[in-house]
């Protein structure tokens, strides 16, 4: 507390109080405030950009929750990464432009402008954020998407507008900070001999679909439901077998094999569901996991009857197979349907999760828009793409 208040004491209070006020300069008339913050001395530039910095992690520090220092620290590497880029990306734009002009070259007002950039509007993107993750409304999740957006323009479009005054410097700028963007990019990718990676910025990531996809990935044919007993008559004996059918697919399959594999998946996914249940964060999956897990007890209830018994009102079809010559018979197959809302069930379950997929896609398209300025990462990513196919049957 006490060194707290020696840095209050040597920055000022008055000095405070008009960095303060000059907040509001930036986000109405930026270039009037880089103007003026350009003409500062570099003591004066530190303290202001430290003072700010301060800010952003209070309010970080009160805003978002559920977050651990490990996630914190990753993220703090992936700003300091990105910003590496970024200064590194404006500088050699900038230093290109003054190789032509009579533009001077100035590391320092690139890497202050980058800085203040990122951290002033950083605060949109951690409320946004924040709120997203407290009330998982997905409406704040785009808030926070279209920041980054801004943000991105912001830095490679409207920076070209403080550093150079006329027309034809700042098309140059612009020009030349998404053709350095795309080098540095396809150059990554072509140096890059492994492309694993478990780093991911979590303030970037949609943490309810993250947290959906990582909990429910050991479930086994999460939408499969069985939709009749099937019984085999044949030389006195019964054999037994249930079809099986995923919401939205009107051709059901079985077998003996594939329902006894079913019966043990049925087992195993409760097992799962119910040791999941005290670690989830957000109440969307805690609802959806707690229906899936009561339909699966339903379903393994309605599988341990005694499926060899039946009543005549219980038939859907019966069909004789007989041989073709003799007409002889050679087996019976009854069909008996599974009760109706075992099928109702899934089916609202796999719209939930087809919802919930759609509301995560739209709601990161303002990222997918800055793809059309980084044409390479569109190619490298598909590239990738034909290169494996993923299997995503269960979500």
């Amino acid at each position: 507390m006490g060194s707290i208040e020696k840095i209050l004491e040597y920055v000022g209070f008055e000095r405070l109080l008009k960095f303060i006020k000059e907040l509001p300069i930036f986000y109405l008339k930026p270039k009037s405030f880089f103007k003026k913050f350009f003409q500062k001395d570099f003591e004066e530039k530190f303290l202001q950009v430290l003072f700010y910095i301060m800010l952003l992690i209070f309010l970080g520090y009160f805003t978002i929750e559920n977050i651990t220092l490990r996630e914190m620290i990753k993220f703090m590497i992936f700003e300091l990464a990105s910003l590496f880029t970024i200064v590194l990306i404006l500088s050699v734009s900038a230093l290109t432009i003054s190789k032509f002009t009579p533009v001077s070259f100035s590391l320092e007002k690139v890497t202050f402008f980058s800085i203040l950039a990122k951290i002033l509007i950083a605060p949109f993107q951690i409320v946004f954020f924040g709120l997203f993750v407290s009330f998982e409304n997905y409406n704040y999740y785009f808030a926070h998407n279209l920041i980054v957006l801004i943000l991105y323009l912001y830095i490679f479009f409207y920076s070209a507008n403080i550093f150079y005054s006329r027309l034809r410097h700042i098309v140059a700028g612009i020009s030349l900070n998404l053709l350095f963007l795309n080098i540095l990019i396809m150059g990554i990718s072509s140096l890059s001999i492994d492309d694993y990676t478990t780093f991911e910025s979590p303030y970037y990531v949609d943490q309810i679909m993250k947290e959906r996809i990582e909990k429910g990935e050991p479930i086994k044919n999460y939408f499969k439901y069985p939709t009749h007993r099937v019984l085999i008559k044949e030389n006195g004996k019964t054999i037994p077998y249930y079809t099986f059918q995923v919401p939205l697919d009107t051709i059901a399959s079985g077998s003996i094999e594939e329902s006894l594999e079913y019966r043990q998946n049925i087992k195993r996914n409760i097992g799962v569901l119910k040791s999941i249940q005290d670690s989830l964060k957000f109440q969307r999956n805690e609802t959806f996991f707690k229906k899936s897990l009561s339909l699966y007890q339903n379903i393994d209830s309605l599988l341990s009857i005694n499926y060899l018994e039946y009543t005549e009102n219980d038939i859907e079809k019966v069909t004789v197979y007989v041989e073709e010559k003799s007409e002889k018979e050679l087996f019976q197959e009854i069909l008996l349907p599974l009760p109706d809302d075992i099928e109702s069930e899934m089916y609202r379950l796999a719209m939930s999760q087809q919802e919930l997929n759609k509301t995560s896609y739209y709601s990161t398209i303002p990222l997918a828009l800055v793809q059309y300025f980084t044409p390479v990462s569109f190619l490298i990513n598909e590239s990738s793409n034909n290169s494996f196919a993923t299997n995503s049957d269960n979500y």
